[in-house]
């Protein structure tokens, strides 16, 4: 078996070479992030801000979605429902700091997937 970085993170995180793709729900990818910030010595509280930020977005993308908690994948996830997300952020009273940190908590997360080849 050729031993490709797409094995060793399905190894890793637990998803076989076929499931390993892009019908990965949202709440699998939250997952898979969070642990290669660990791993990559990130502080707890760093992780413990991305996945707060990381929760409250997939809640809005079940929501919008009308899926069950956790269930959407991130193939549903386009810019509409993030900016959808930020406009629901600065709505709720968010400053213009903490909604930029949201936002580069959702970039660092598909930046993440995009070079994990997941999307």
């Amino acid at each position: 078996m050729v031993c490709t970085k797409k094995y060793i993170f399905a190894y890793i995180y637990g998803y076989s070479e076929t499931s390993y793709n892009s019908d990965m729900t949202l709440k699998e990818a939250v997952t898979a992030f969070l642990s290669d910030l660990r791993r990559r010595g990130y502080s707890a509280r760093t992780i413990a801000a991305y996945e707060f930020d990381l929760s409250k977005f997939m809640r809005y993308a079940d929501q919008m979605l009308e899926m069950p908690a956790g269930e959407a994948g991130i193939e549903a996830v386009d810019t509409e429902l993030v900016r959808g997300w930020i406009d629901r952020c600065l709505e709720a009273g968010n400053t213009p700091r903490t909604t930029a940190r949201k936002m580069a908590t959702c970039k660092s997360l598909f930046k993440f997937l995009e070079g994990e080849k997941v999307i």
